[in-house]
């Protein structure tokens, strides 16, 4: 099923802000974050079918991966996770930014199934409320298929990445980059 260009989704109304969308072309469904409710969505447009997965931290992206159709890369507040798109468990498998008070935030796979992911200050308190940012402290990160990670730069966080050979954008408080 081709991506469509545009779709209102029914139970998108539970949300307060629907983030991080993640298309399966294959499986004709779309994916995306709660953050502040700890969920994540899968909506089939054939079935109209929403399945919900709930979090014990705030997810703030997810992303698909190539070679299967049962797991997906989950970027939570405080670590990258491999979801399991069958059971809904989800097990933390690194945390790439020890930085006390960060947070990661954006997130996308590249071609080759690598999860970029950047970090900001934590915007959020633990009960979800919004939280005073006095700091730029974000990163950039690279989680490889074995989820070993790298640092690619300081105050730089992800601000948009779509596989199929489109851009990757990061962008810091001071200038953008475009690769």
């Amino acid at each position: 099923m081709a991506s469509p260009d545009f779709v209102t989704l029914p139970c998108v109304e539970r949300c307060a802000v629907a983030e991080s969308p993640a298309w399966d072309e294959k499986g004709g469904a779309i994916y995306w974050v709660y953050i502040i409710g700890r969920k994540v969505f899968r909506h089939h447009f054939d079935s109209g079918d929403t399945a919900t997965w709930d979090v014990d931290d705030f997810p703030t992206a997810i992303a698909l991966l190539s070679d299967t159709a049962d797991k997906a890369v989950q970027a939570l507040a405080n670590g990258i996770a491999c979801l399991d798109l069958t059971t809904g468990a989800a097990e933390v498998r690194c945390r790439p930014d020890s930085l006390s008070g960060n947070s990661l935030n954006e997130g996308k796979c590249d071609p080759k199934d690598r999860f970029w992911v950047g970090s900001m200050q934590t915007n959020l308190n633990p009960d979800g409320s919004g939280r005073k940012m006095d700091r730029n402290s974000g990163a950039l990160f690279r989680i490889d298929p074995d989820f070993s990670s790298s640092r690619s730069g300081d105050r730089i966080g992800l601000a948009g990445h779509h596989r199929e050979r489109r851009r990757i954008a990061a962008k810091d408080p001071e200038r953008a980059a475009f690769a």
